[in-house]
């Protein structure tokens, strides 16, 4: 879905409603909505997708998309190049098609980061485990 929109339609980032998603094989979450920018958490990064003739075939990750922006995307590792333009495939943005609130997106990151802290007790430990690993996130 192409979107036209103007700065003044940008959403507060926690009201958007997001799907689980993976963009260049980190896991994301992804909106129609221009999401305003100072709304993002620090530790997260805002990017906008690009397709230009509206074709649903996305072509490029930008910081700020105005013309041919099909959606935004919000990560929790930024991404080299996004100043100038990086440019995608369709194979490399999978949307998993369940919603999900950047509160849960945050929550989940940070439970993940807390158990790769904490001491365990051996090496089976379930913090080896593809669960806490990203294997069970979506």
């Amino acid at each position: 879905m192409r979107c036209e929109v103007s700065i003044l339609d940008a959403v507060d980032a926690y009201a958007a409603d997001y799907q689980l998603c993976e963009i260049m094989g980190q896991k994301a979450i992804y909106t129609e909505s221009l999401i305003d920018r100072h709304s993002v958490p620090d530790g997260y990064y805002a990017y906008d997708i690009r397709d230009p003739i509206g074709d649903g075939e996305i072509c490029e990750i930008r910081n700020f998309i105005r013309h041919g922006r099909d959606g935004t995307f919000i990560i929790c590792k930024p991404i080299d190049g996004a100043d100038c333009g990086v440019v995608i495939t369709e194979e490399e943005m999978t949307l998993f098609g369940k919603t999900t609130t950047l509160n849960d997106y945050i929550n989940s990151w940070r439970t993940i980061e807390d158990m790769l802290l904490e001491p365990y007790e051996n090496e089976t430990s379930c913090l080896v485990s593809n669960k806490f690993c990203g294997g069970d996130y979506y």
